[in-house]
């Protein structure tokens, strides 16, 4: 099983929702090859299955505080900044997706608010 965490970046208050705010302003992401290997990880570092962030099917993660994302890099985490692993989905011939992201992502199909281009046009 392989999980990942970025680097901690500063969110402003007001991008903050709810409890969270009271653990700061620096948090970083945790995602994994499959979600199962996600939830299992997060669990075993102390996350609750009501932090998972699952709103968004291309990045299913965990939002983490510093305290936690040392025990993940101590449980095992390895770390991949964000750059560099949204680079991997928008090129999936450069670099191989995980796996939990190939059935999920689809670089020829048309995303909202753009349209497609051929050499015919």
């Amino acid at each position: 099983m392989t999980a990942y965490v970025d680097e901690i970046r500063y969110y402003p208050t007001s991008s903050i929702k709810g409890f969270a705010k009271r653990y700061g302003n620096h948090w970083c992401h945790l995602w994994a090859d499959t979600e199962a290997e996600l939830h299992e990880f997060a669990q075993g570092i102390g996350c609750r299955r009501g932090w998972f962030q699952g709103h968004n099917a291309r990045f299913l993660h965990y939002d983490l505080t510093k305290a936690r994302r040392v025990k993940a890099l101590a449980a095992g985490a390895e770390f991949m900044s964000l750059r560099r692993y949204i680079k991997a989905l928008r090129s999936a011939k450069k670099e191989p997706l995980p796996a939990a992201w190939g059935a999920r992502y689809d670089p020829h199909a048309i995303q909202p608010g753009r349209q497609r281009h051929t050499s015919d046009d």
